[in-house]
């Protein structure tokens, strides 16, 4: 069975491309519904050809009603689907908790306008883990935006996920997506030899493309790996090689609102490189809080947990960090 995921969504539209700086790309615009708006949803069409060229980011296109408007953001992160009944590590329904996650999202009493998945999207990159993620997701109602992780396998993600208008043909899944005033930075920072995070040339390169392409209007940019140290010794054994090239190319820019990040499957906030970095727990498992050096490593299955920003021309960013359910005891792996 060919795999692939098609974004459910509110329409789509295709704005007449404008060019950026340097001429480098032409640029398509998806917007967002206002958080204090909801309308009916709109009609479902074709999603436009997808462009050939893939040196700055494909992006997708739903309609877009209110440019530049506020914006509600629900950011999950390190879903670890398995194939159906199958147990993460053989211990957790992690299917079941990203269930849930969707359940408490669309049972806000705002909706989100968009959804941000930060990695790890499946357990260990197998085509039936995929299948199944895209079935789970495709509950979403709202467009939603994936980057890969290290359990995640680059080709078989680029396939899985293809559908959706916004990964390129080849080379590092790096994507950016305009959403009117606030523009979405995707990075890859997967490494096929180690679970550490890393970003090659290509990547870095293409990404001071992007936010000079921005002119300083503000930014998210999303990852797998934190760019920086969380003090948990047995995380940071696989963090981001890259960190410290990459802070000083974030700091060099006007805008950014924050870096996004998964990957350690815990709520932890930084200020790094002129803005703020943060990462989101895991809908999955939450790992230990041990800061010793010698700790020994754990999680829990801990309530199901994720992020939802706020953003407005006016404010700025807010995130709240939102828990849903029980927690059971300690787990033996991380």
């Amino acid at each position: 069975m060919k795999l692939g995921c098609m974004r459910p969504g509110r329409g789509w539209s295709r704005r007449q491309p404008r060019s950026l700086k340097n001429n480098r790309v032409s640029k398509y615009v998806i917007g967002a519904r206002s958080w204090w708006q909801r309308r009916a949803p709109l009609a479902v069409s074709s999603p436009p050809h997808a462009r050939t060229d893939t040196s700055v980011p494909r992006q997708c296109l739903p309609l877009a009603p209110h440019i530049g408007a506020s914006m509600l953001i629900a950011q999950l992160s390190d879903l670890h689907v398995c194939a159906p009944e199958v147990l993460y590590h053989g211990l957790i329904d992690s299917n079941e908790m990203l269930v849930r996650a969707i359940d408490s999202v669309l049972e806000l009493d705002l909706r989100p306008d968009f959804v941000v998945i930060t990695g790890d999207v499946t357990a260990d990159g197998l085509p039936e883990e995929y299948e199944h993620a895209c079935a789970l997701l495709g509950r979403l109602p709202m467009p939603w935006y994936v980057i890969p992780g290290n359990h995640d396998k680059r080709e078989a993600f680029r396939q899985a996920f293809r559908g959706l208008g916004f990964l390129p043909e080849t080379g590092p899944l790096n994507y950016a997506v305009s959403l009117g005033n606030l523009n979405l930075v995707a990075l890859d920072s997967t490494d096929d030899c180690s679970h550490a995070g890393s970003l090659d040339d290509q990547t870095l390169l293409w990404l001071e493309d992007a936010l000079l392409s921005f002119e300083g209007r503000p930014a998210l940019v999303v990852m797998h790996h934190p760019p920086f140290s969380c003090g948990i010794s047995y995380l940071d054994a696989y963090g981001c090689v890259d960190g410290e090239k990459l802070a000083g190319l974030i700091g060099r820019h006007r805008g950014i609102e924050a870096v996004l990040c998964g990957h350690v499957h815990r709520s932890i906030v930084r200020k790094w490189a002129n803005t703020l970095a943060m990462s989101a727990p895991s809908t999955a498992s939450e790992i230990a809080l041990r800061l010793s050096p010698l700790a020994t490593p754990a999680s829990f299955s801990a309530p199901v947990g994720y992020l939802l920003h706020m953003w407005s021309p006016v404010n700025g960013l807010v995130t709240h960090l939102v828990r849903s359910g029980l927690a059971l005891d300690p787990l033996p792996f991380f």
